[in-house]
C-alpha cells in the first residue's frame, strides 16, 4: 500500500514509497499502482488521503484494487486462503484453492470478495478451483 511520503506528493515520490512499503513488488508494478490511482484520484487528493490520519475504506479499495490489476496478488492469495481455511477448507487444501482462484478473478469477483456476495460466476469458480485441488470430499 501507499504511504504518505511527506514534502508533497509527486508521481515520482508515490512510486518510491510504494516500493519501499512493498518490496516485493517491481517498479514496474508500482509505476502501474500510482498511474491506476492517479487515475482514480489528482495529485492533491491523493496527498489528501495520504496524510490523513486513518486511510478511507474506499481509499484502501482503490489501492486493493490497482495492485490487484497490476499483477500484485500475493496479498489477494493470502487473505483467501486464511477465510478459505476460518470456512472449513483444510489447511492444507487451502492455498491450492487460494491459487487457483486468483489465476482466475475478475474485478467482478474483487467485488465479491469485498462485499461478501457470491454470484453464481463466482461460485463456479471457486467449486472448480476445489475440485481441482482435492479439496471436495
Amino acid at each position: 500500500m501507499l504511504v504518505s511520503c511527506g514534502q508533497g506528493v509527486t508521481r515520482e515520490r508515490l512510486i518510491e514509497s510504494f516500493v519501499e512499503s512493498n518490496p516485493d513488488a517491481s517498479t514496474e508494478q508500482a509505476n502501474c499502482v500510482v498511474d491506476e490511482l492517479i487515475v482514480e484520484y489528482d495529485l492533491a487528493d491523493l496527498e489528501a488521503e495520504l496524510s490523513a490520519e486513518t486511510l478511507a475504506p474506499e481509499f484502501e479499495e482503490s489501492q486493493f484494487r490497482a495492485m490487484f490489476r497490476c499483477g500484485i496478488e500475493g496479498d489477494v492469495g493470502n487473505q483467501i486462503a486464511e477465510q478459505l481455511t476460518a470456512n472449513g477448507v483444510s489447511p492444507d487444501d487451502a492455498p491450492c484453492v487460494s491459487n487457483r482462484l486468483v489465476a482466475e478473478l475478475t474485478d467482478s469477483d474483487i467485488d465479491v470478495l469485498l462485499s461478501g456476495e457470491i454470484t453464481d460466476e463466482f461460485y463456479a469458480k471457486f467449486f472448480d478451483a476445489m475440485d481441482a485441488c482435492g479439496a471436495i470430499d
